[in-house]
């Protein structure tokens, strides 16, 4: 049997530091499978992300190692992914068949029809479908034509949850009807835990009770309806001295102006100086923070898949998760989760009160949701599952 290999392309994943993260969990369970049934994983990605004197002149494929220097969502994915190497490229097509590439994994780019081997879309969500004040017309256009190329010229087209495998279907509907819509297995992340968890509150001058919100400031997650939320809690338990910590990229690049008004809504509050804007933060930090609070805040106005900006982390480490009651939130089927009306900063207010009153003491490490082991097998079975797809647009 031919020596099966598959290749992932980063390069529309780390746009975003949830991609990152998505990219970085379909790569360790493709590759712990295909170890299983001896096979090869490989991750790629354009060398103009190097600096320019790296890059070779004809074009060719060179391997860096995964020490390589970044931020942003770059970091994310060194962070996250079981790494030995990246491969940067200039011609694509080129690498593929230097380094016998079998398929292509999920690519949120459009490699057109006649790319030389199969390779699988990847949709994130239909936000511009819904929420048309956020996306100019020429957005709109733009982001429609290209899910429809994504979906036309690929084999099969994967998505995060059931509601983006239903909007696939509503929208593109003649072009979905002659393409699989797969849905990416649940993937249960593999959490670093930090072995001493008083350190982290230490490094970052926090006390023991505080509500988090991990994700990139953009408008559709409701930092101000967290804030706005939080300051009325505050009001009616003066006492409790709770904290708010938000971490993640703080720009939107819809509306610059957005993250100036979230800081002048922080500057403003009565309760400013218990509200801490940590940025982006070393991933094991952030899994400290997150398994120390009192409870994960997630007010998204829309998501592509359960488990965004750290609720999947946050329901394996026993966190209670705060979420806006929207479809793909709700099918996070781990871990304990209260929904608030969205946009309702006075539920969100209620459900505060009801976490922290009911919150048990975490001033000790908690548990893992699941053992190693466990986790080692979830992984392999959605690697497993993934695999066989791709296996099948070969065959």
């Amino acid at each position: 049997m031919k020596y099966f290999t598959v290749a992932f392309i980063a390069d529309y994943f780390i746009g975003w530091t949830g991609g990152a993260t998505i990219l970085a969990s379909m790569f360790n369970a493709v590759t712990t499978a295909a170890a299983s049934r001896g096979g090869g994983v490989h991750l790629l990605i354009s060398n103009k992300y190097l600096p320019e004197h790296l890059r070779p002149a004809d074009g060719a494929p060179i391997r860096a190692p995964s020490t390589i220097q970044a931020s942003g969502p770059l970091q994310a994915l060194l962070e996250c992914a079981r790494l030995k190497e990246i491969i940067f490229y200039g011609d694509l097509e080129r690498a593929v068949r230097d380094l016998g590439i079998s398929v292509i994994g999920p690519s949120g780019i459009d490699l057109g029809e006649k790319f030389p081997i199969p390779w699988f879309s990847y949709i994130p969500d239909f936000q511009h479908q819904y929420l048309h004040d956020l996306f100019s017309q020429s957005e709109r256009i733009a982001r429609d034509r290209i899910y429809r190329c994504l979906l036309e010229n690929s084999v099969g087209v994967y998505v995060n949850s059931g509601t983006v495998a239903s909007d696939v279907e509503r929208f593109y509907h003649g072009a979905a009807r002659s393409k699989k819509i797969l849905r990416i297995p649940s993937l249960v992340a593999t959490l670093p835990r930090h072995g001493d968890v008083d350190s982290v509150l230490e490094l970052y001058g926090l006390q023991s009770q505080y509500f988090i919100s991990c994700g990139q400031r953009w408008i559709h997650k409701r930092h101000d309806v967290i804030i706005k939320a939080f300051n009325d809690f505050s009001r009616k338990n003066p006492d409790r001295n709770m904290e708010l910590v938000f971490t993640g990229e703080t720009t939107d690049y819809r509306d610059p102006g957005y993250s100036e008004s979230i800081d002048s809504l922080i500057k403003d509050s009565e309760f400013s100086d218990r509200i801490r804007v940590l940025g982006i933060v070393p991933r094991v930090n952030q899994l400290a923070l997150i398994e120390r609070s009192i409870g994960l805040v997630h007010a998204s106005l829309f998501e592509g898949g359960p488990g965004a900006s750290g609720a999947l982390e946050a329901a394996m480490l026993g966190t209670p998760i705060l979420a806006s009651d929207i479809g793909p939130n709700r099918e996070l089927t781990i871990g304990t989760s209260y929904f608030f009306d969205t946009l309702s900063t006075a539920a969100l207010c209620n459900l505060m009160e009801r976490v922290s009153v009911s919150a048990r003491s975490r001033t000790d490490s908690t548990p893992a949701l699941y053992s190693p082991s466990e986790t080692a097998a979830i992984e392999l079975t959605a690697g497993l599952i993934m695999l066989e797809s791709f296996r099948g647009a070969v065959t």
